[in-house]
């Protein structure tokens, strides 16, 4: 099971802050900056695959 930001170190707070900085920009409809940043956030997060749980069949390939 993923673990959640808290549970994790330095590099688990880097990929909180441009978790949050993505959802700031998306509030203020910057949607390419959010999207950057929301990439950068899951590059960041340590044990977690950057395709995410949600890749569907391509996933299996």
């Amino acid at each position: 099971m993923p673990c959640s930001f808290t549970e994790m170190g330095k590099d688990a707070e880097q990929a909180k802050q441009f978790k949050d900085d993505g959802n700031k920009a998306f509030q203020r409809e910057e949607y390419a900056t959010a999207v950057r940043l929301y990439s950068k956030s899951l590059l960041h997060m340590p044990g977690e695959s950057p395709r995410g749980q949600r890749a569907g069949p391509a996933a299996a390939i």
